[in-house]
């Protein structure tokens, strides 16, 4: 069971990504979205023996199209993206292993918006 769970409430930008030269994990810092907003009472983090989880939330008023272009222009080019083909939906993900990664995902349609998700992952142990 994970411990040490809290709401995150600051307004920094996430953090996160890989190096493009050997596909590896180094932390980034995530670009936000230009003119969103972040949701403090879904964003959480937490930290338990060295492994941490930082989830930051934001909302758009901008559709999902246009997000998810805009991620795809700002993030590393070694960033995968799950299913290219959706244009209402992505789930970019940095190169790493199962200890550390970061991630963007962002699901459009919503009746507030466009959500943005921010993810970073670490742990001292790999």
């Amino acid at each position: 069971m994970l411990g040490g769970c809290s709401h995150a409430k600051d307004t920094s930008t996430g953090t996160g990504a890989g190096d493009a030269q050997s596909g590896t994990f180094s932390a980034i810092d995530i670009p936000v979205y230009p003119g969103s907003t972040v949701e403090p009472d879904k964003s959480v983090s937490m930290d338990q023996g060295g492994n941490k989880a930082k989830i930051d939330y934001y909302l758009t008023k901008d559709d999902a199209p246009t997000v998810i272009a805009w991620y795809k222009a700002q993030l590393p080019s070694n960033w995968t993206n799950a299913d290219p083909s959706d244009t209402t939906s992505a789930a970019f993900a940095s190169p790493g292993d199962a200890g550390n990664q970061q991630g963007v995902v962002i699901t459009g349609g919503g009746p507030d918006g466009t959500e943005i998700q921010l993810a970073t992952k670490t742990s001292s142990g790999s």
